[in-house]
């Protein structure tokens, strides 16, 4: 015979805890004429939980990711990031002058944050 036990909030707990993080990730293809492509993922977080009522949770937290064209093309563009997400500034920012150092940025940005936490 099997018992139904009814588990209490009390009775809860986790069971397994797995947490990644990754502070940054890059590559860059480059061909025999120096064009290149190459992408970034920065800050991703990601989480999972199973609890001993059998329930699991999943998180996952991406901070930013952008992948940069470096190939030519006969077409004229001025853009030359092909996706990216939310950036500390716009896109048509960094296409300006072609200045596309996001990191440099994004090293700017957590500083200044750093700075003014610790207030």
């Amino acid at each position: 015979t099997s018992s139904n036990v009814s588990l209490t909030e009390d009775d809860l707990f986790d069971k397994f805890h797995f947490s990644l993080s990754l502070q940054q990730f890059s590559f860059k293809i480059t061909n025999n004429k120096g064009e290149s492509i190459e992408a970034h993922l920065v800050s991703a977080i990601t989480s999972s939980t199973r609890r001993t009522d059998g329930s699991s949770t999943l998180r996952i937290r991406m901070g930013y990711f952008w992948i940069l064209d470096h190939l030519h093309s006969d077409l004229p563009r001025r853009q030359r990031l092909v996706a990216h997400s939310w950036l500390p500034r716009s896109a048509s920012y960094y296409s300006e002058n072609d200045n596309y150092d996001i990191l440099k940025g994004l090293v700017g940005q957590e500083s200044s944050e750093k700075t003014v936490d610790s207030k």
